[in-house]
């Protein structure tokens, strides 16, 4: 769960510094949204998790573990 709420952290953050480009506020509108859930890893096909993950700014060598600890809760 502490994972998911640094993620939810780095969404909002990097929500309001991209208010001044549209295209990338409403990506991560629509990442703020799918991050309210507590289960939205589970709901979303691997490769839409991954990009998601990547969009956070996660390093590559870390996406994999930071999606294991989010699907094995």
């Amino acid at each position: 769960m502490e994972i998911l709420m640094v993620l939810r952290r780095k969404a909002d953050e990097l929500l309001r510094k991209s208010s001044s480009n549209s295209i990338e506020f409403r990506k991560f509108q629509i990442i703020n949204d799918i991050l309210k859930y507590d289960d939205c890893f589970l709901a979303i096909d691997i490769e839409h998790a991954y990009a998601i993950l990547r969009d956070l700014g996660i390093d590559e060598e870390q996406i994999d573990s930071y999606y294991d600890a989010l699907i094995a809760r």
